[in-house]
């Protein structure tokens, strides 16, 4: 039983105060905040505190009073930031406490609406160097340790690095099931930005054939190692391919693939088709016309949806991207898909659509087929190779400069094409009207209202005409040029505002001549 009498409570005082005093006294070598915290601290902070430390070993009283301590009392560590919501929020779980150990969750990449899994930056100062050199890794928690993305993406990880370790992967750092944060984790490299945020800086949102080439000549490497291990990845899109340095000092960057949750696995010496239907997963902008369907997956789902997605480079967008996907991708024809593009991308995907299921791909021949077009069109890098990095970079700088030329002029309407029709430029330009890209005019979104004059003019010809055969025929003309249904609510407002500004004008001449001051002339 714990003892109350005033001489104990006396003495716990004055522990604890003891404590709070070696505790400042043993951070005085360190000077800047930690990721870490009181509980799980790094290397340098341990070897700090650790006459802090010994305190709590002479007797359970004393180990009480440490344990008193948390990160609220301790002004060095970063504060838990998660609040325990009700439901499954595990935005605030993994912010709650230190994770696994050794990571502190600082930033939310992507959360999905039912808050049942997210991707977050974390710091890892596990090392020797502790937290002032900690670096930045990527972590994806789920709530639940049963959830099949869970499973399918630890397997995936798994059989990869049992594979002895593809380079077109991130490296696989832990997996498991953190009880302080109550959430399932998955810890990986953080490799750097993504596609989509190169697509982002570009003009026009849209890659040059050389990028496009590039990027087909390295997703086929990245394919071909990952089908040879016996995994679908089915996740293809423009955020889930990441650049970062390449370990080959002939290239600056190169491209990784991540993003497994939707993976499935294969037999590569016997695939089998399955007879029951299979759930559709993946992206529908970039997921193969067959998994709509319920088809299993298989190597050629992969280099389908790869096609689609170096199409949606090329071009900003998809012709289903605005429309039903599953329609749209088994009626479009491969011309449409792959208009004002070079004919080795419609070899290409005629190649895909040969295969078999299961029926390995001639990936060296596809990747000839798409060299042998770098070549041709002489670009300056070998085959494939390509500094994303340094285009990244380049890119973000034009982009700021563009911002900061516009900010000062008005802005103008992008320029159009003669070569291309009509219809091609509203495509690409969206948001602008395709009469107003040909006068070079911007657009409006809201449509001025006809004058009032109008309705009063109508009103009139319907009191004095309404009784002849001629009026019938100006009824027709003025109800489809004049009396749309979208303005007549307009045109009612018009005339009711009218009224009340008059109104408002004759009261207020009132008020002025019986006050004796002279009325404003509106």
């Amino acid at each position: 039983m714990t003892d109350t009498t005033p001489l104990a409570l006396f003495t716990e005082k004055c522990l604890i105060h003891v404590f709070r005093l070696l505790y400042q006294q043993s951070l005085g070598d360190l000077h800047e905040k930690h990721h870490c915290s009181l509980k799980y601290p790094c290397k340098l902070a341990s070897e700090a505190l650790s006459p802090f430390y010994a305190l709590r070993m002479v007797s359970k009283s004393w180990d009480m009073i440490y344990r008193g301590f948390s990160n609220e009392d301790a002004p060095f560590f970063y504060p838990n930031q998660g609040k325990v919501d009700r439901g499954r929020n595990v935005d605030s779980y993994v912010r709650r406490s230190i994770l696994l150990k050794r990571y502190r969750v600082y930033k939310t990449i992507q959360a999905d609406d039912g808050f049942e899994v997210g991707v977050y930056l974390a710091h890892d100062f596990g090392h020797n160097g502790g937290c002032p050199i900690s670096r930045s890794v990527i972590v994806k928690a789920w709530y639940s340790q049963c959830d099949a993305e869970y499973i399918t993406e630890t397997q995936a990880y798994s059989i990869l690095k049992k594979a002895g370790g593809i380079c077109s992967t991130p490296g696989l750092l832990r997996s498991e099931y953190c009880r302080e944060c109550s959430v399932a984790a998955i810890v990986m490299e953080y490799l750097g930005s993504t596609l989509e945020t190169v697509r982002q800086s570009v003009p026009g949102r849209k890659f040059t054939e050389e990028m496009v080439l590039a990027v087909a000549i390295e997703m086929l490497d990245r394919y071909s190692s990952i089908h040879a291990v016996g995994i679908v990845h089915n996740g293809v899109k423009p955020r889930n391919i990441c650049i970062a340095p390449s370990l080959d000092e002939s290239n600056g960057s190169t491209l990784y693939i991540i993003d497994f949750g939707f993976s499935s696995l294969f037999n590569v010496n016997k695939p089998h088709l399955s007879t029951k239907v299979v759930p559709a997963s993946g992206n529908r902008l970039f997921t193969s016309a067959l998994s709509h369907i319920g088809v299993t997956q298989s190597q050629r789902c992969d280099l389908e949806s790869l096609a689609y997605l170096l199409a949606y480079l090329y071009h900003g967008y998809l012709p289903w991207t605005y429309s039903d996907a599953k329609r749209t991708k088994m009626s479009t024809p491969a011309a449409t898909i792959f208009r004002d593009m070079d004919i080795a991308f419609l070899q290409f995907w005629k190649d895909i659509r040969s295969l078999a299921f299961g029926e390995k791909p001639n990936y060296s021949a596809m990747k000839t087929r798409i060299e042998d077009l770098w070549r041709r069109r002489a670009y300056e890098n070998q085959p494939g190779k390509l500094n994303w990095i340094e285009l990244l970079e380049k890119s973000k700088n034009n982009q700021k400069r563009a911002s900061t030329t516009t900010s000062i002029t008005s802005p103008l309407v992008p320029i159009f094409d003669p070569s291309k029709s009509i219809v091609a430029a509203f495509d690409e330009m969206r948001g602008w009207n395709r009469l107003e890209i040909i006068l070079q005019i911007p657009h409006r979104y809201i449509e001025p209202a006809p004058s009032p004059l109008g309705f009063v003019l109508f009103l009139f010809v319907y009191l004095f005409f309404w009784q002849t055969f001629s009026f019938y025929c100006l009824w027709f003309v003025m109800w489809n040029w004049y009396f749309q249904l979208s303005w007549i609510w307009q045109e009612l407002n018009a005339c009711t505002d009218l009224f009340l500004n008059c109104w408002r004008r004759r009261i207020g001449g009132m008020k002025s001549t019986a006050s004796g001051v002279e009325p404003h002339n509106f």
